[in-house]
C-alpha cells in the first residue's frame, strides 16, 4: 500500500497521464487504472516498473527545468530519458541557460521567452553551452592561477 501512495504522489507531481505512463512502463492503461483505483494490487514487478518510469520522468522534468516537458508524447519522453541517462554527467538545461545568461548579461526569462524550444534546439544549446562552460572554466583557472602567481603563492 505504501508503494501505491508513492505511485499516486508521483503521478500527481509529474502530471503524466496513465496512457503515457503505460507506454513508459510497459503496462496497459487498464492495468494502471485497476491498480490506482485499488481494484487489483500491483505485483512487485509492476510496482518496480511504474516507480522506475515515474522516477525517470521526475528526473527528466528536473533536468530540463525550466523548459516544460510535453509528457503526452511518451515515445519522445522515452527517447529524452535515454539521452538524459546517457549524458547524466553534463550540466542541466537550467544550469546551462543560467550560465549563458550570466556570460551574455541577458536576463534568464528573456532567453526562455525568446523562442519555441525543440529537442534539436536543446541539443544544440547544450553543445554550445558546454563549449562556453569549458571556455569559462579555462578563463577562471587562468584568473585564479594568475592571482596566486601575483600574490607569491
Amino acid at each position: 500500500m505504501l508503494h501505491l501512495q508513492t505511485i499516486t504522489d508521483l503521478l500527481a507531481e509529474t502530471r503524466i497521464s496513465a496512457d503515457s505512463l503505460a507506454v513508459l512502463s510497459g503496462l496497459s492503461p487498464a492495468r494502471i487504472s485497476q491498480g490506482i483505483r485499488g481494484i487489483r494490487e500491483f505485483s512487485n514487478d509492476e510496482t518496480i516498473r511504474l516507480l522506475d518510469a515515474l522516477k525517470d520522468v521526475k528526473q527528466l522534468i528536473g533536468v530540463l527545468k525550466p523548459i516544460p516537458v510535453d509528457l503526452s508524447r511518451p515515445l519522445l519522453v522515452r527517447q529524452l530519458i535515454a539521452e538524459m541517462k546517457l549524458y547524466s554527467d553534463l550540466p542541466t538545461i537550467g544550469d546551462l541557460i543560467l550560465l549563458n545568461s550570466l556570460l551574455q548579461d541577458t536576463p534568464f526569462q528573456q532567453i526562455m521567452d525568446s523562442r519555441e524550444w525543440t529537442a534539436n534546439d536543446l541539443k544544440q544549446a547544450i553543445e554550445e553551452m558546454q563549449k562556453k562552460f569549458e571556455q569559462a572554466q579555462l578563463r577562471l583557472n587562468a584568473i585564479v592561477s594568475g592571482s596566486f602567481q601575483n600574490s607569491g603563492m
